[in-house]
């Protein structure tokens, strides 16, 4: 749960720390557009995650990556 919130507040501090020079330096349209395609191409990405999910995790779950 810490993790989460202290993860939303960095992306949120982020977020707002770029954005505004980044729309007044390009433009509402072309911030926007660019917007949209990142946020297209993450959705995107959640196809190969549906098909391949039962895959991918059951490579990673020999991973001792978090309880070390």
């Amino acid at each position: 749960m810490l993790l989460t919130i202290g993860l939303k507040n960095i992306f949120s501090f982020g977020f707002a720390y770029g954005v505004i020079p980044w729309v007044t330096s390009v433009g509402y349209i072309t911030a926007f557009a660019t917007m949209v395609g990142i946020h297209c191409g993450l959705l995107l990405f959640g196809i190969p995650l549906w098909y391949y999910g039962k895959r991918i995790r059951q490579a990673t779950a020999s991973w001792k990556l978090i309880y070390g």
